[in-house]
């Protein structure tokens, strides 16, 4: 029999479950859990690393659209640039995880257009907006 429910120790042989006695070869499941566990662990200060590095040389692009607009021009240059940056941003995602790029880089730039006019229609409400 094997172990206690939630227990990761099994005995070869067979265990219940919902009353049916099932076969276990240990040996086997034991190596493909492990393997899987390997291969699925997740890297946080990598990951870390890579979004403050993205975020921080991606935040550089609505700056000098900033610094190099005229004043006339400036949010529409900003927003601009900072969804072009978004959609870079999805895109390196998109990649590093092994989805579709354009797929991930549409979802993150509509997200970011969203959350733009989302923050232009409460700055107009509340009278802060600019531009």
């Amino acid at each position: 029999m094997g172990a206690g429910y939630g227990s990761h120790a099994f005995r070869s042989g067979s265990f219940r479950l919902c009353g049916s006695l099932l076969p276990v070869n240990t040996d086997a499941s034991q190596e493909g859990v492990a393997s899987l566990a390997h291969a699925s662990l997740a890297k946080p200060l990598q990951a870390a690393w890579i979004s403050a590095a993205s975020v921080g040389s991606f935040a550089l692009s609505p700056i000098g659209a900033l610094l190099a607009s005229p004043a006339n021009l400036r949010i529409p240059a900003i927003a601009a640039l900072s969804l072009s940056s978004l959609g870079w941003l999805g895109a390196i995602g998109g990649y590093l995880g092994d989805a579709p790029r354009a797929r991930a880089a549409l979802r993150v730039t509509v997200g970011g257009a969203l959350a733009m006019l989302v923050a232009a229609l409460i700055g107009k409400v509340f009278g802060v907006a600019t531009g």
